[in-house]
């Protein structure tokens, strides 16, 4: 492991540069300024896992099949509080938890080329919501 740790160092400062030149950005550096997100929940242990850590993140998400309820991933989302630029994140779901602060947000989803958009306001409790496509 000593011998892994200059090597360690140096990636976490090449990694973020080599990003910044391609245009690539992982979801998580892309979202900084939204705060710490987890987005997973596939099969009964991946919701089981979700479920247990949604206390931490004051607005939930998840997205669904309207006939059958079956649960949906890669899902485009876009986040938007207020006025300011939208956050995006590809290939999230089928459940999607972030911590936001406080405000009024307009939600848009997009799976397989059909959008949904959901206007909402978090406060101190947090909000869920489920968005559902035919």
């Amino acid at each position: 492991m000593q011998g892994l740790k200059p090597i360690l160092r140096s990636m976490a400062v090449v990694l973020p540069a080599m990003c910044l030149v391609s245009g690539w950005a992982p979801a998580a550096m892309a979202a900084a300024e939204m705060g710490h997100y987890l987005s997973g929940g596939i099969g009964l242990d991946g919701r089981s896992e979700m479920h247990a850590q949604r206390k931490d993140y004051n607005l939930r998400l998840g997205f669904a099949q309207a006939r059958s309820g079956e649960y949906l991933g890669g899902v485009k989302l876009s986040l938007q509080r207020g006025n300011d630029a939208p956050t995006t994140y590809d290939d999230v779901g089928p459940l999607f938890y972030i911590q936001v602060q406080p405000g009024h947000y307009r939600i848009t989803a997009d799976y397989e080329g059909r959008q949904r958009t959901l206007a909402l306001t978090v406060g101190a409790k947090g909000v869920e919501r489920v968005l559902y496509w035919p």
